[in-house]
């Protein structure tokens, strides 16, 4: 039974509220050492993972050692594959030449936003087998069909939000260059594995930096003792439970 002038005020509600669709986010993995159920949850998966990184700072971090053991107490047959920079075409369609006759079972992407665009786009394009630029928005005539391969994002920063999308921003440079999109709703990966420990080793600034209203990059100033200081109340609040009231706290 609808109360008297519910009728009206529900055609009013719809019509002041657009309609949307809202797609699936995903399984998220969070906390304080988490990625050592990196392994195991890639094994879920299949036995040969390909993993794609950026240049030589996940390995000075000592982060990259980490996943690797987690990748290797799993039992799994690891591939990795290097960039820097921004992906590209020629980047994609590299490691799509190089590890599908591999038939690696899953992608994992350990980085930042321009790794986790370039492993979902990589994940995406391996079993079609093709090159990517036919099916970028705005460049290609061609519609992927949506097939991927499981796809696993572990972000090292702060800010891009590309663990939890559907579209893998693909840059090509020069004077007939684009930054396009490479889209679909099975894009968005099946795990994101954000472990705050892993962004640590950032400066200060990009470990807190989060984005905010109309996307652009607001930062919270600080510094390695601030960090700790939000770290501890993060783990007091974990270490004692859900019925611990959550509380406003400003860092001075």
């Amino acid at each position: 039974m609808i109360c008297p002038g519910g009728h009206e005020r529900i055609q009013s509600l719809s019509m002041t509220i657009k309609a949307f669709d809202f797609y699936r986010t995903p399984r998220l993995v969070f906390g304080p050492g988490r990625v050592k159920e990196l392994g195991q949850i890639v094994a879920s998966y299949g036995a040969r993972v390909l993993v794609v990184t950026g240049g030589g700072s996940l390995d000075q971090t000592g982060n990259w050692e980490k996943c690797e053991e987690s990748l290797k107490k799993a039992c799994l047959e690891l591939h990795r594959y290097r960039f820097s920079g921004e992906p590209s075409p020629e980047t994609v369609d590299s490691a799509v030449k190089e590890f599908a006759p591999l038939s690696v079972k899953a992608v994992v992407a350990v980085g930042g936003g321009s790794v986790i665009d370039c492993a979902k786009a990589v994940a995406a394009m391996l079993p079609l087998g093709e090159p990517i630029t036919p099916y970028l928005e705005g460049v290609g005539t061609k519609i992927h069909p949506g097939k991927t391969l499981p796809f696993i994002a572990v972000p090292t920063t702060a800010g891009t939000g590309s663990e939890a999308t559907k579209n893998a921003v693909i840059s090509k440079v020069g004077r007939e260059g684009f930054k396009k999109s490479l889209r679909h709703d099975n894009f968005t990966p099946v795990c994101a594995i954000v472990d705050p420990e892993l962004t640590l080793t950032c400066p200060p600034q990009v470990t807190l930096r989060r984005k905010g209203a109309g996307g652009h990059r607001r930062g919270l100033s600080g510094s390695h003792r601030e960090l700790g200081e939000v770290r501890g109340v993060f783990e007091k609040s974990l270490s004692q439970g859900p019925s611990l009231p959550l509380q406003r706290r400003t860092v001075p």
